[in-house]
């Protein structure tokens, strides 16, 4: 290569040392690999979402073993852009940041048709094999000296048991295990259940939370708002939110108990049980939810949560001016579980620490959104109704020590309890872990890139 005139500056060089081999533009310090294997070492995911990453981490040899297909791809499509951060040159970084962008766009469910042509000047060499069923036909292989037959007889006994199934009452199918979520997707207690006495405040905060968010009460929510604007007339918007948000409930409270309603808004408006239901583990929606004390204690991560919010802003100087309305991705860590018992009917509740939005909340130039999670906001609306959560996860960033980044956490349950609206329930959820996307390349400076390391040190051989 050096004497085509290919790279000359990676060419070796002889030394009184030996042969020298100038560290090329991706070669890592042995402190970066460190760095690296330390954040895949370290990350925690969702239940059902792939095996624990950290055992497949060796942090004395800096290697990684023992990995399957499927841990293959999600290291590839999601952990591989994280753990890079901080270390390597910046348009290296970039670029692999691109490649494992494309391998997630392109296994995504629904692909538009106009990007393709941007995938294809984004991604310069690419290898892909689609191994959707690969990793099941690897299991079949018993004769490593004759891996085809293997595979070929082993699938053909399962087929042939599968077929003769059909005919045979009260038989489970062969190979598709029973989801721990069936008879669990609209919420089912687990781990750490006890009964708690909360404060009647904090009591009320949470049971108004479920008031704003019952169908039936809308009639009863604009009535009181027209009870207040006619008795206090003159007042500002935000005076008047704020005063139905202190007052609804014991205002339905003394409806409920003076007037014929429906047995469901009568329950809600006696309120629910003092005593609370609380829990360490929740599955509702085809998710696993874990309190930020229980995540402690397990090897998995699933006290990650996000929703989407209508969020009401008034100008600072005019509390009757509206600014606007905006619905927003709002993100926290569960802090308690609880069930409120209406006697008729349960509802469960997330106690939540939130993200500050406003400056605890960004995305970067790579599309990964982060996420300062000692920034709290929100302190005096913590619970949220447990159905209007999406599950997430958070990886330490390795290049700013107090950012996290978000993942989105992934569910199946088509075919549980007969769900079978694909589109109502994906299989990852809308939030990509790029969820903006990578800025394009400059292809203009492509002769001009440096493929040599002046940072470390290369290289001496015999």
């Amino acid at each position: 290569m050096a004497e085509m005139g290919i790279r000359e500056d990676l060419a070796p060089e002889q030394s009184a040392n030996g042969v020298y081999l100038p560290p090329a533009c991706y070669t890592t310090s042995k402190e970066e690999k460190i760095k690296f294997f330390q954040c895949l070492h370290d990350i925690k995911v969702p239940s059902t979402y792939s095996a624990n990453i950290k055992r497949f981490v060796s942090m004395k040899d800096c290697k990684l073993f023992g990995m399957k297909s499927h841990d293959c791809h999600v290291l590839m499509t999601h952990m591989i852009p994280i753990a890079i951060r901080g270390i390597l040159q910046d348009d290296v970084r970039h670029s692999i940041t691109k490649l494992c962008l494309f391998f997630n766009n392109i296994h995504s469910k629904v692909i538009d048709v106009e990007d393709l042509d941007q995938w294809e000047k984004d991604v310069y060499v690419t290898l892909y094999e689609l191994e959707i069923y690969m990793g099941i036909l690897k299991g079949y292989v018993r004769n490593r000296n004759r891996p085809e037959g293997s595979i070929v007889e082993g699938y053909t006994c399962e087929e042939v048991i599968e077929f003769c199934q059909g005919y045979m009452k009260d038989v489970e199918s062969v190979g598709v295990p029973k989801t721990r979520h069936s008879g669990r997707l609209e919420g089912k207690g687990g781990v750490g259940f006890k009964i708690t006495m909360p404060t009647y405040e904090e009591l009320q905060v949470a049971h108004l939370v479920v008031l704003k968010h019952m169908k039936c009460l809308t009639p009863y929510v604009d009535e009181h708002m027209d009870m207040l604007k006619s008795k206090y007339p003159g007042k500002e918007k935000m005076w008047y939110i704020n005063n139905h948000n202190k007052e609804f409930s014991g205002w339905l409270e003394k409806k409920v108990a003076e007037t014929d309603v429906d047995e469901t808004v009568k329950r809600l408006g006696r309120g629910p049980d003092c005593r609370v239901k609380s829990y360490q583990g929740y599955d509702i929606n085809g998710y696993t939810f874990y309190t930020k004390d229980q995540d402690e204690k397990s090897t998995m991560q699933n006290s990650g949560v996000t929703m989407i919010a209508s969020t009401t802003e008034f100008d600072r100087r005019d509390h009757d001016t509206l600014i606007r309305i905006a619905k927003d991705y709002y993100y926290g860590v569960i802090q308690k579980i609880w069930e409120l018992n209406y006697y008729d009917f349960v509802i469960p509740v997330f106690k939540c620490k939130w993200v500050n939005n406003r400056t605890g909340v960004q995305v970067d130039r790579y599309g990964f959104t982060l996420v300062d999670l000692t920034n709290n906001g929100y302190v005096s609306e913590p619970f949220v109704l447990a159905k209007h959560v999406t599950q997430v996860f958070y990886i330490k960033d390795p290049s700013k020590k107090k950012e996290h980044i978000v993942l989105q956490g992934k569910r199946r349950i088509i075919g549980v309890d007969d769900v079978v609206d694909e589109e109502e329930y994906d299989h990852f959820d809308d939030l990509p872990p790029f969820s903006v996307g990578i800025e394009p390349g400059n292809y203009d400076n492509i002769e001009r890139t440096t493929f040599v390391r002046s940072n470390i040190e290369g290289t001496y051989v015999d």
